[in-house]
């Protein structure tokens, strides 16, 4: 039986933090799944709404694109399924190059993305429920999409200034 190698200081640290980071993706992916079902299943069809409206909790089924763009239903679903198989291919391969910060904000949004697919397949629309000023309605999955969009952006822009 061959004896393993010890690992560096190196990739002890960054397993460290690969794991805590991935800690944080699985709490907002159940954090999601978790408030969408209370939205749905417990707030009151006006939901609850504070200072004059502009912020609150309402349950809106979104049956459109994001910011309430209308689009036929084939083709939302051949454009999601589009950008879900690129960032797929993304992730895979910035997980064989070990860039754990890309690798990080694709599954942000991938999983922000799974999950309102499944809400689709499910319910027929993506369940919203966050009131935030005069923004659409929006759910914790599409806070995920933002944020991994944000890290992916960061990230390009320290690969950019290494080059």
């Amino acid at each position: 039986m061959p004896i393993p190698k010890p690992m560096s200081a190196f990739s002890v640290n960054t397993d460290r933090r690969w794991r805590g980071r991935a800690s944080l993706f699985v709490l907002f992916l159940i954090a999601d799944r978790v408030t969408k079902y209370i939205a749905q299943a417990s707030l009151p069809e006006d939901g609850f709404v504070f200072f004059g409206g502009f912020v609150g909790v309402r349950p809106h089924l979104n049956e459109k694109l994001l910011a309430h763009i209308s689009i036929p239903e084939f083709a939302l679903l051949t454009v999601v399924n589009l950008v879900l198989l690129t960032a797929f291919y993304a992730l895979i391969v910035s997980w064989r190059s070990r860039r754990m910060d890309r690798t990080l904000a694709l599954l942000f949004i991938i999983g922000g993305g799974v999950s309102n697919i499944f809400d689709r397949i499910v319910y027929g629309a993506v369940i919203d429920f966050i009131v935030l000023g005069y923004t659409p309605v929006f759910n914790i999955a599409d806070v995920m999409i933002v944020i991994g969009v944000i890290l992916l952006a960061r990230s390009l822009q320290k690969e950019e200034k290494r080059v």
